[in-house]
C-alpha cells in the first residue's frame, strides 16, 4: 500500500512539475498532499521531497512539514517559516533577526515564524509579514528563490507551546530526502555522460577507474538512504541530525565523483550538471550543514555516555 501511494505521489508531482517548478501551498492542497501528510507522514515526505530534489522544484512543502511538527500543530495557511542563517539565530546588537525565507513572501502571507536563541535555548517567535524586510539572495542558485528576511525584535512575539526542536528534526528529515533526490539526479547525469562520451574511441564508462568512482558514490548515497529511513523509526533529534549530515556528505562525494568524470564540461554554466549541484549545495547548508549535524551527533553520543572501546575489549576477555 505504501509503495503504491509513494508511486502515486511521485507521478502526480512529476506531472505538476511540467506546468510549473513551484509547488505553492495551494497547489499542494489541490494535489491532496497535505491530506496524505496527515495520515502517512513518512510516505508523503519521502515521495514529495525526493521528487522535489530530483526535479529541482521549489515551494512551501518544507514550511508545511515544519509547522505541522510544532507542538499542537500550526496551519500553513498564510504562515511561512524564516530559517536561521548557518549557525545564526540570535538578535544582533541593533535588535534585528535575520533568516532565509524560501521563495520569498507574497501578499497571501500574514505571519512569519522565526527561531530565536535565548537563555533557555531556541524558542519560536512570530511577526507579521508586513514587519519583515526581504531581499532576494542570488548566490549559487537564484532559481531556488531564497530571500533574506530581517525583522526587528519589537515586532516579535513568542509562539506559545511551540517546540522548535521538533520542527527542526522534521525539517532535517525532509531536507535529507530532498538531498537524496538531488544526488540521484546528479548520479543519473554522470552515468549518462560516461555512457556516451568517448575518449580514444571508447566510452568513458568502459574505464574501470570511472566505474569504481561512480560505484563508490552510489555506495555513499545508499548509506545515506539507510540512515534517512532509520531516522523515521526513532524520530529523535539525533537521528534527524545524522540523516541530514550523512545526506550532505553524500552530496559532497557524489558531486566530487561526478565532477571528476565529467571533467571540464561539468564546470560550464550550460551543462545540466551544474544546476542540481548548486541546488544541492544550498539545501545542504539549510538547517545545519554536514559539519554542524555531525558535531551535534557527536555531542549527543558523548552526553549519553558512549562505551569506551577499551572497556568493551576488557569485557570480552
Amino acid at each position: 500500500m505504501s509503495d503504491d501511494l509513494s508511486r502515486d505521489i511521485r507521478a502526480v508531482v512529476a506531472a505538476a512539475a511540467k506546468d510549473s517548478p513551484h509547488l505553492s501551498y495551494s497547489r499542494l492542497v489541490d494535489l491532496g498532499w497535505d491530506d496524505v501528510l496527515a495520515e502517512e507522514p513518512r510516505v508523503a515526505v519521502a515521495a514529495l521531497f525526493e521528487e522535489t530534489g530530483r526535479l529541482l522544484l521549489t515551494g512551501a512543502a518544507l514550511d508545511v512539514v515544519v509547522l505541522q511538527a510544532l507542538n499542537g500543530g500550526r496551519s500553513a495557511t498564510g504562515t511561512r517559516v524564516a530559517y536561521p542563517l548557518p549557525r545564526r539565530s540570535t538578535l544582533d546588537r541593533d535588535g534585528h533577526l535575520e533568516g532565509v525565507v524560501l521563495d520569498g513572501l507574497t501578499s497571501e502571507v500574514a505571519t512569519v515564524v522565526l527561531p530565536v536563541s535565548g537563555a533557555d535555548g531556541v524558542v519560536l517567535a512570530e511577526a507579521p509579514a508586513t514587519a519583515c524586510a526581504t531581499s532576494p539572495i542570488a548566490g549559487l542558485d537564484a532559481s531556488a528563490g531564497w530571500h533574506r528576511v530581517t525583522v526587528q525584535s519589537a515586532a516579535l512575539t513568542p509562539v506559545p507551546d511551540a517546540d522548535w526542536s521538533a520542527g527542526l528534526a522534521a525539517g532535517r528529515r525532509a531536507l535529507a530526502h530532498q538531498l537524496v533526490g538531488t544526488c540521484e539526479e546528479l548520479l543519473r547525469i554522470a552515468v549518462e555522460h560516461v555512457k556516451v562520451r568517448e575518449q580514444f574511441g571508447r566510452p568513458l564508462g568502459a574505464n574501470q577507474a570511472v566505474q569504481h568512482r561512480l560505484a563508490d558514490a552510489r555506495v555513499d548515497l545508499a548509506a545515506a538512504e539507510v540512515v534517512v529511513a532509520e531516522a523515521w523509526l526513532t524520530e529523535t533529534a539525533m537521528a534527524a541530525a545524522a540523516a541530514k549530515g550523512l545526506a550532505g556528505r553524500a552530496l559532497d562525494r557524489v558531486g566530487a565523483a561526478g565532477q571528476q568524470v565529467l571533467g571540464g564540461i561539468g564546470y560550464t554554466w550550460e551543462h545540466p550538471w551544474r544546476h542540481p549541484l548548486r541546488r544541492g549545495m544550498l539545501l545542504s547548508s539549510l538547517l545545519g550543514g554536514a559539519d554542524e549535524c555531525e558535531e551535534e551527533v557527536g555531542a549527543g553520543l558523548v552526553s549519553a555516555g558512549v562505551p569506551r572501546i577499551g572497556g568493551l575489549v576488557e569485557a570480552t576477555r
